[in-house]
């Protein structure tokens, strides 16, 4: 029997909560921003309980972090408007920021992590997804984001793309089994995979497995906490031994 952790105990609850009243109080009903784990556990609900009406969005094409939007029964999903603002943050070329910079910068505030969706970062501007309820609190209290001075605006969201990127690497496995591929990605021993697994520390497509035994399938995403982060291919052949090669996608 799947274990959960206490915060996704009361994560499952808000999530049921919140499917729940959009259909008794007949209004739209939106969630924080959501991980990857957070939108699985949504999913899984919302089919559980046969709800079709609902969305993900992120603020910008490309987002991992999401809100879940459910609609009622005089909406579609694509008539949502997602309490979302997308705030652009422009500064001097001479100045890196990376992502943590600008996360700092606005959990500064007393901003909890669920109120941030993803953020972008480029040359001398960076982008961050926001609970719409927090950004005139951060228009009006962030001018510097770690050494440097910033100017911040509201920002379109459909022009900016999260681009992921990633880099392919070849593996072989003696099966699909969990522990055989979680150990030929990191790379690790399948003992030392079988621990991570067993320690609740594996996501398979978001939702973490205890089991070592469970199959993986191609277009699987593994997420190892700590570790990395892979997509799995299709088989792309078998040694004389019966090995299967696999190619894997490592976000980056």
């Amino acid at each position: 029997m799947q274990q959960f952790s206490k915060e996704e105990v009361l994560l499952i609850a808000r999530l049921r909560d919140l499917i729940r009243s959009a259909g008794e109080k007949n209004y739209p009903r939106f969630s924080h921003f959501l991980d990857e784990t957070g939108i699985a556990f949504a999913r899984q609900l919302l089919n559980q309980q046969h709800i079709t009406q609902y969305a993900f969005f992120g603020g910008f094409a490309g987002a991992g972090r999401k809100m879940l939007g459910v609609c009622p029964d005089y909406l579609l999903p694509e008539q949502l408007e997602f309490p979302i603002a997308v705030l652009r943050f422009d500064f001097s070329q001479k100045v890196e920021l990376t992502h943590r910079d600008v996360l700092g910068s606005l959990m500064s505030l007393g901003v909890k992590r669920e109120m941030v969706g993803d953020i972008v970062v480029e040359p001398k501007t960076a982008y961050a997804a926001v609970c719409q309820e927090i950004a005139d609190w951060a228009l009006q209290n962030i001018t510097r984001i770690g050494k440097a001075g910033v100017t911040v605006q509201l920002w379109d969201g459909s022009r900016v793309t999260m681009e992921q990127k990633y880099h392919s690497i070849a593996v072989s496995v003696a099966s699909l089994r969990l522990d055989a591929v979680v150990a030929a990605v990191l790379p690790a021993s399948r003992n030392a995979a079988a621990e991570l697994i067993q320690a609740g520390k594996v996501l398979q497509n978001g939702l973490p497995q205890t089991q070592t035994s469970r199959v993986v399938s191609p277009g699987d995403i593994l997420t190892v906490r700590g570790k990395g982060k892979f997509l799995v291919g299709e088989e792309t052949g078998q040694t004389r031994r019966g090995r299967i090669h696999l190619e894997i996608k490592q976000f980056v």
